[in-house]
């Protein structure tokens, strides 16, 4: 063999020697690969403590409503409407609750944990988180007081209430309007009517 075959042969020899020998570095050192976080939705919940689920059991119809009422109110304004069954009532959020848990995904900012998330588990309403510890303003005509100092998107709400006759119509709306947003849950997202709802329904 000539001289330049031979240092073709080597280099190759010593090239191969060294990318095998990377390889088994590669090999040896690497973690195995634990991206896939897939899991149920109801384990990812389990997961986190400070999460408590709506029980499935009978007698939880009243949460079950709770939960209506405030899907109601605020399904379009977070973004987490239900569009794979028709909602109608407590019941029907409870038969998705039931069928999502069971369901796979990959991560906490999936779609479907996020709308569970959200439905699915125990909250408090403003008026819960409220209480006793202020009295509502039950008189039409102090209620139709405040009509004019009124944030104007509460105004413009005010408009849509149509179910009204008498005296003092715009206190009347503000009443229904009162009762009607009592009942979203109270966090920081709703911190609008939280505020609003306290300094316009109570005395």
């Amino acid at each position: 063999m000539n001289p330049l075959g031979t240092k073709v042969l080597i280099s190759v020899g010593v090239t191969g020697a060294l990318g095998g020998a990377g390889y088994g570095i590669h090999a040896l050192t690497s973690s195995p690969d634990t991206s896939d976080t897939s899991d149920t939705l109801s384990n990812f919940f389990k997961k986190d403590s400070t999460i408590k689920l709506v029980s499935q059991d009978d007698g939880s119809e009243a949460a079950w409503t709770k939960a209506h009422d405030a899907y109601l109110l605020e399904k379009d304004e977070v973004g987490l409407s239900i569009t794979d069954k028709t909602i109608n009532n407590g019941t029907d959020i409870k038969d998705w609750c039931a069928s999502a848990l069971t369901k796979t995904i990959r991560s906490t900012s999936d779609l479907l944990y996020r709308q569970a998330k959200k439905w699915c588990t125990e909250f408090k309403t403003i008026s819960e988180q409220i209480g006793s510890t202020k009295t509502r303003e039950e008189d039409l005509a102090t209620l139709d007081g405040k009509h004019g100092a009124l944030d104007e998107k509460i105004k413009q709400a005010l408009k849509q209430i149509t179910d009204v006759s008498g005296n003092n119509q715009n206190g009347a709306k503000l009443k229904k309007w009162c009762d009607n947003n009592l009942k979203r849950s109270y966090s920081d997202v709703q911190e609008y009517y939280y505020k609003h709802i306290v300094s316009n329904c109570y005395k």
